[in-house]
């Protein structure tokens, strides 16, 4: 038997007693910390891992090692293992159904144990949506993992009713289970009827005080096998604690009182049949008329939904209601009658800037109103104190004709009480017909974005206030299966921002990148191009916006990021060919030529029976990054770099030296000919030209992720030569934009940190710490980090760059490599190197605490890698254990990202192993 088949049949008897808890609403697994390495014995643990580029360049890095020396500690972990309904088969809670919380405590130290349990006094104090009466009870049960029997000391299963607490004892008496085993299990179960009554209201039970607790159903670390020291807030010796107690039986290494160890656990459920509006606005924009800058007209058109389905079952489709607008809402309905506000569904639509609205409203739904937001004169425009949620404003019915400029929302309201014919909306409606335009006024020839989102704010019939933004396809501000962040979080007042929503780049309320941080939706923008003036940028985006180098954004600094494709000569990075892991692989190559499509344009839109603006003497080359405070590092790029642009017939070609751009003498199509720059005589307004420039980076490039250097931009101008000296002057109509190779762009290092049992990192032992001195003590948690990141510019502006985002970003861990052969100090965390052999692992997964901040899918693996593999660098030696954590057998993780895309902020891999401990079995020679 190997020592994989070993655990799994060890343990097979708490697998299954999981799996029995399936007429729960929610059930757990338990997690089972093996048998373990004797004292004294050493741990070796390297963390290893590796990642590919989108053309599929392989990279590994290697961190340092760490070693465990085990020595006696206390030890508890407090786990939820089940909610159930015991009054009904109903998936979901419903008030005065009679529910049962159940929590599994085991003693994961090294030796017997007391265990302490807080009466139900204590835990009724930690209770919601449960009635504190005699109806809330407690059951406590010992249960002896290995024999999987009654402890013979422990209570026998009792039912405890907080009314003789509260009758007899107010002082509260609480348990104590005796001389629990090493891995010996206690169930405690609290059973309640339910109080609460308002839909999707929390019932909870928390079992004890450690720790955050912040994370119900799934505790995190800082809430188990933690030092019972006192800390505020918590109290050393509490009440209300689940933690060890040393027997009086123990003879040796008995612990002191500050080494003894608690924990503790939340479990939550919502009052179910929680009805909730699915309201979800959308907007289009129009085709835009109107002949100048300052002429456009945008038409803009709204459509209200109220869905008759919901993404979580939690929730059911109720009627869009009013709400109480507290007399902001002004005026006289187009039915007639006086407007009364007190249930009200506003339709919400700030004027974008740059704009005014074009006249009042004269397309409407029938028997909704249109309003308007009007500001002062004098106010500024967007004044700060003034941004607030639209249904936070003061709207009115009556138009100020005379001073259009003042509107700065747009809006219909529904009187949604059930008079006059009229009542909540229900699911299944659809209503269209919310019409208005805005004309142009701010627009300038360098700033032509008109950027717009739109709201709806409404509330549920007998249940929650509802609340959308246009732009995607989640209802009521969802994202995806969970309620969204509402109307009062930071960024949701309804005016426009493209960086931070999003942009619903294809007019149809389609967005998928919708910010999880932001409550705004996506926005609809359009940019409108200056007649007569020169705009060039990516490929069928002239009018482009961005802020390559962190400058803008502006039409001089949109961007188009590309991957090489291929090397034309060199080996791929590995750690065989490099000099520094840590440091984005500083081995030196020669890539490919990378060719990018541009635009250059006349965005010229004639008036009427006038002459078209058309431009002469137009030329395009590439600038060096820091021409004129451009903002680039003429040294980010390598001498020897070539740069071709062709147009139709045209070609020149460019070489980089010493911080220039060096035209080349002989024409490759012609060498009797010299190279010329590409001319464009006329360009006639209204034209646009697509041009191509390759770039071709010189033999010994470094790579892109290798600190400072980052990658390598060739900025193009378009220029109108009007001294026909060849070169852009001050003064001269230009426009920038900037193609941009990367040779890498996922940077990746990797971190170790050791945490105590109380959850906060050892002294000199932390991320930052030099890692030669990181030697954690028996119990004490290995928490391993990779941290990467796409380094390439992130979208910005208008949202018409070409960004480069990884595709299919892997992350491996391997803790058997100690097991191939020619691996030299290899990872041994997924073998068991002990001298007894016991078939145990060195370190145990620490269940569900592998984690990817960026959503990457986690891969568990079991099983070790053949001693004669060639795959040392990854998992892929390892047995696939699917997506679910398995518990104890995990040997290897794998976390894969399908879509890295460009950001300021690096994203994290993290997993938890802790260092194994003996189970207190008898063939382990343990009493």
């Amino acid at each position: 038997m190997n020592q994989y088949s070993s655990i799994i049949k060890k343990y097979y008897l708490t697998f299954i007693g999981v799996s029995l808890i399936g007429a729960s609403l929610f059930h757990f697994a338990r997690p089972v910390f093996s048998a373990g390495t004797e004292a004294g014995q050493k741990i070796r643990n390297t963390a290893t891992g590796s990642y590919k580029d989108d053309v599929g360049n392989p990279y590994t890095i290697d961190s340092n090692t760490v070693e465990v020396t085990v020595a006696r500690v206390a030890g508890i972990t407090n786990i939820p293992s089940g909610i159930t309904d015991e009054t009904t088969t109903n998936t979901s809670v419903l008030t005065d159904d009679k529910v049962s919380f159940e929590f599994t405590i085991t003693n994961v130290g090294n030796h017997r144990s007391d265990i302490h349990i807080p009466d139900i006094r204590q835990v009724a104090l930690a209770t919601k949506g449960l009635k504190k009466d005699a109806t809330l009870k407690l059951e406590i049960k010992g249960i002896d993992s290995k024999a999987n029997a009654n402890f013979s000391s422990s209570p026998t299963a009792t039912f405890i009713p907080i009314s003789d607490y509260v009758a007899s004892n107010p002082t509260a008496v609480p348990v104590t289970v005796k001389n629990v085993p090493a891995n010996g299990q206690i169930i405690v179960k609290v059973i309640g009827e339910v109080s609460a009554t308002a839909a999707g209201a929390p019932i909870e039970v928390r079992l004890g005080d450690t720790g955050s607790n912040t994370d119900p159903n799934n505790p995190v670390a800082d809430t188990q096998n933690q030092f019972d020291t006192g800390t505020n807030p918590d109290a050393a010796i509490a009440l209300n604690e689940v933690r060890t107690v040393d027997p009086t039986t123990v003879t040796v290494n008995t612990l002191l009182a500050t080494e003894q160890k608690e924990a503790s656990a939340l479990q939550r459920v919502f009052l179910g049949a929680n009805p909730v509006a699915m309201a979800r606005i959308g907007k289009t924009r129009g085709t835009v008329t109107g002949a100048t800058l300052t002429t456009k007209v945008i038409p803009y058109e709204l459509k209200l939904e109220v869905l008759d389905t919901t993404p979580n079952s939690l929730f059911t489709p109720g009627k869009l209601d009013g709400r109480d607008f507290g007399g902001r809402v002004s005026g006289t309905f187009v039915s007639g009658g006086t407007i009364n506000d007190s249930k009200l569904i506003l339709v919400s639509d700030a004027i974008p800037a740059k704009t005014e609205i074009q006249g009042a409203v004269t397309n409407s739904p029938t028997d909704w109103t249109p309003v308007y937001a009007v500001y002062t004169s004098g106010e500024p425009a967007y004044d700060a104190t003034k941004n607030l949620a639209a249904d936070q404003l003061t709207w009115i019915t009556q138009f100020p004709t005379a001073n259009p400029e003042t509107v700065k929302r747009v809006g219909w309201v529904y009187d949604a009480r059930t008079t006059g014919g009229k009542s909540p909306i229900d699911p299944g409606t659809t209503i269209s017909g919310f019409k208005f335009n805005v004309v142009t006024t701010g627009v300038t020839p360098t700033d032509g974005t008109v950027a717009n989102i739109a709201q709806v704010f409404g509330s549920t019939v007998n249940g929650p206030k509802v609340f959308d933004e246009s732009g995607d396809q989640d209802a009521s501000n969802f994202t995806g299966t969970n309620p969204g962040a509402s109307e009062t979080a930071s960024g949701s007042t309804g005016i426009a921002n493209p960086v931070g929503h999003g942009v619903d780049s294809e007019n149809n309320n389609n967005a998928t990148n919708k910010d999880p941080v932001s409550p705004g939706g996506e926005d609809n923008v359009i940019t409108i191009g200056a007649p007569g003036d020169l705009i060039n940028g990516p490929n069928g985006q002239p009018a482009a916006t961005g802020n390559v180098f962190g400058q803008g954004p502006d039409n001089n600094h949109d961007f188009q990021n590309k991957g090489i494709s291929n090397f034309k000569t060199g080996v791929a990075c590995t750690s065989a060919n490099t000099t520094n892991a840590q440091d984005g692989k500083a081995c030196k190559l020669n890539p490919a030529p990378v060719v990018f499509k541009n635009t250059l344009s006349n965005p010229a839109t004639p008036v009427p029976n006038s002459t078209a603006n058309d431009l002469k003497n137009v030329l395009l080359q590439p600038i060096n990054p820091g021409f004129n405070s451009f903002g680039g590092t003429d040294s980010k790029l390598d001498s020897g770099t070539k740069v071709t642009i062709k147009l139709g017939t045209q070609q020149a070609i460019y070489t980089y030296t010493n911080n220039k751009f060096v035209l080349d003498t002989n024409d490759p199509n012609d060498p009797t000919k010299l190279s010329k720059a590409i001319e464009i005589p006329t360009l006639p307004a209204g034209v646009s030209l697509d041009y191509e420039v390759t770039i071709d980076l010189p033999d010994n490039t470094e790579l892109s992720t290798k600190t400072g250097r980052g990658g390598y931009a060739v900025p193009i101008i378009a220029f109108i030569d009007g001294d026909d000296d060849g070169t852009p002057d001050s003064g001269e109509n230009s426009n920038y934009t900037v193609n941009q190779v990367y040779t890498d762009f996922v940077k990746v290092t990797k971190e170790v940190r050791v945490l105590d049992p109380n959850g906060s990192p050892r002294a000199n032992m932390g991320f930052g710490a030099l890692d030669s001195a990181k030697k954690p003590l028996p119990g004490d948690i290995l928490e391993f980090k990779v941290n990467y990141r796409n380094i390439s510019e992130p979208q910005a502006g208008n949202g018409n760059n070409l960004v480069l985002n990884g595709i299919d970003v892997t992350i491996d861990e391997n803790g058997t490599q100690a097991g191939i052969t020619g691996v030299t100090n290899g990872n041994n965390w997924g073998l068991d190197s002990t001298t007894d052999s016991d078939d145990d692992l060195d370190t145990i997964n620490v269940q569900n605490t592998a984690t990817d901040s960026n959503g990457g899918t986690i891969t568990y693996y079991t099983g070790a890698s053949p001693a004669n593999s060639n795959d040392k660098y990854s998992v892929g030696t390892l047995i696939p254990a699917g997506t679910t954590d398995p518990g104890v057998t995990v040997t290897g993780y794998q976390s894969k990202v399908n879509l890295l895309a460009p950001s300021d902020t690096a994203s994290t891999f993290t997993f938890q192993r802790k260092v194994d401990k003996y189970d207190g079995l008898a063939e382990e020679g343990l009493k």
